[in-house]
């Protein structure tokens, strides 16, 4: 396991990436600093997003440096396997520029969809690896949010959420398109109504993707403001400000065929009430190809069907329900919490209760066999 953390001092002008890594075979963390910045002070030291490749094999970070006359980011590949630094290069911004997103390809590549400052529309893509640097431009004047790198064989490609920069639009979520990245073209961007009547929408995720069928499966999930709460400036401060509440919801299964061209949007049935301070409003597996969802009960989904298997009550036919010491109080099932241990056919769920106790459940021999 490795997590990656940031570090400031003020004191010696610097911003450090650390790796932490635990090694399972003999119990110990690794410690080792990745990559040091000079910063002018800790409220100016820049910012740092890390993303992961889709098959886990690359580990990448961009990290956009203040400056008054020009921006340099600088970005980091790492071999997600060895856990080791592949290589690095800096990215003139140039103070005119803005990063709106961030990717990583199947291959390694490290793709930035950038804007110009100001109220004009428009934004391009970066497409950087070890030995080039390309920009590449969209032929059609569309607005991206923050496109997701997929790969179909061995060619990279990029799916996300757009909008068109001219004239009318019904949302800003109104088309979803599939982008050669190598051959710098939209092969098919569809239009999307599903989106377009959520209201108060802040973006919407790709929670999870799959390539089976020879279609693309996209999990969706739209966040949205859901009220605002008072908030204490510190936790020794009798002031508070208003901050938004936000919940995740109107989830959706777009599959989507190899041309890019949307062949079904299925809902999912999600429990809006058990949302709020969560990423996901549902938890997913997919078990030999059939996509299993934890969303106030579990479904199996098919064939863009949703059919009931059992509610949550999935402890009634497995022996370690009997063994949670907590198991007559009254329990709130986490649904976006749900892990499928495959060699040994358990699913494992959890169980809140009152007073912050907390117990991992598993369903033993599942899915049962016919």
């Amino acid at each position: 396991m490795a997590v990656y953390a940031e570090s400031y001092s003020n004191k010696e002008k610097k911003k450090d990436i650390y790796q932490y890594i635990f090694d399972k075979a003999d119990g110990k963390f690794t410690t080792t600093l990745v990559v040091s910045y000079p910063i002018p002070s800790a409220m100016k030291s820049g910012t740092t997003v890390l993303k992961v490749s889709e098959n886990g094999r690359y580990i990448s970070f961009i990290n956009q440096r203040d400056g008054k006359d020009d921006i340099t980011d600088e970005v980091v590949m790492m071999d997600g396997t060895t856990s080791t630094v592949l290589w690095k290069k800096e990215v003139p911004l140039g103070d005119k520029m803005y990063n709106r997103a961030f990717t990583v390809t199947n291959s390694g590549k490290a793709v930035i969809l950038k804007s110009p400052k100001g109220l004009k529309l428009s934004n391009y893509l970066v497409v950087v690896s070890q030995e080039s640097q390309e920009e590449k431009q969209f032929e059609e004047a569309v607005m991206l949010h923050d496109p997701k790198a997929i790969s179909i064989g061995q060619a990279d490609y990029l799916v996300d959420f757009n909008y068109a920069a001219k004239g009318l639009r019904s949302g800003d979520y109104e088309s979803l398109m599939l982008y050669d990245l190598g051959n710098g073209k939209i092969l098919k961007n569809n239009k999307i109504k599903e989106f377009n009547s959520v209201k108060d929408i802040s973006n919407i995720k790709f929670t999870n993707i799959f390539l089976q069928n020879n279609e693309i499966h996209l999990f969706t999930e739209a966040k949205v403001k859901a009220g605002t709460r008072q908030t204490k400036l510190n936790p020794m401060s009798s002031f508070t400000t208003e901050e938004p509440i936000y919940k995740f919801g109107a989830s959706y299964l777009i599959v989507m065929n190899f041309e890019g061209e949307v062949k079904g949007i299925k809902a999912l049935h999600i429990d809006y009430n058990a949302m709020a301070d969560f990423y996901r409003s549902f938890g997913l597996v997919n078990i030999n190809g059939k996509y299993h969802i934890n969303a106030g009960g579990i479904y199996e989904l098919y064939e863009q069907r949703i059919d009931s298997i059992q509610k949550v009550r999935p402890f009634s036919n497995s022996n370690e329900a009997s063994k949670d010491p907590n198991r007559n109080e009254s329990p709130h099932y986490v649904t976006q919490v749900m892990a499928y241990v495959r060699d040994a056919k358990k699913l494992v769920l959890c169980r809140m209760y009152p007073d912050n106790k907390m117990s991992l459940v598993s369903i033993i021999g599942f899915p049962k066999e016919n």
